[in-house]
């Protein structure tokens, strides 16, 4: 049986989107969040969406400094590919999604507390935190998915490769799988943020209003 709306949300009520300070102030005047396709595709830097990216680089787009991250956690040789995907096709199908980390009001899982801690030793990080059922209200038109993998990483996991390909995100039709085992959301493009949208620079807050 594919997961329930309503199941989800008693377990994972709560979206995080992990973003580094340089993007912060972007997020807060467009309220929204945007894939790197669509931040970069047609202009100068669409080099960034051709091969896997190893650092984090700052690209200047409308007058303004954002930063790209790297793929390092995406590690090539642990990467078992699916049903005929190539490794370009599912960098394409990673560039063109926004992601957040499902959680509870306390936190998100675990690999969403592991992201956070990792970017912010490097350059210092804000998170966002929104009601799951707000997010989806705010982006009516919007397909949802869920993933039960960091779909941005790949590690050998007890000396077997992590598989991934296309069918790795899941409309909730298509997931079956329990909620317990969400660990990611995804959308196509673009994300409104909703007016109960907080922000904090540590996932224990404080927690401020984005407005």
């Amino acid at each position: 049986m594919p997961i329930e709306l309503e199941k989800l949300l008693q377990v994972r009520p709560v979206a995080y989107h992990t973003t580094g300070r340089l993007n912060f102030t972007s997020i807060r005047d467009r309220r929204a969040l945007m894939s790197t396709k669509l931040l970069v595709d047609g202009s100068r830097y669409a080099s960034l969406l051709a091969e896997r990216r190893v650092t984090s680089t700052t690209i200047r787009i409308n007058g303004r400094d954002l930063q790209i991250r790297d793929q390092r956690p995406l590690h090539s040789g642990s990467l078992q590919l699916q049903g005929g995907t190539t490794l370009q096709r599912y960098l394409d199908e990673l560039n063109r999604r926004v992601f957040l980390w499902p959680g509870t009001a306390a936190a998100p899982v675990s690999p969403g507390r592991r992201h956070f801690d990792h970017y912010r030793r490097e350059d210092g990080v804000v998170v966002l935190r929104v009601s799951l059922r707000s997010l989806l209200a705010a982006n009516p038109t919007s397909e949802f998915f869920v993933e039960k993998c960091n779909s941005g990483a790949a590690r050998h996991n007890g000396g077997r490769p992590a598989e991934r390909g296309l069918n790795t995100f899941c409309l909730l039709r298509d997931a079956y799988f329990a909620p317990s085992d969400v660990v990611e959301f995804s959308f196509i493009d673009r994300v409104e943020l909703p007016p109960d949208t907080e922000f904090s620079t540590a996932l224990e807050g404080p927690w401020q209003a984005l407005a």
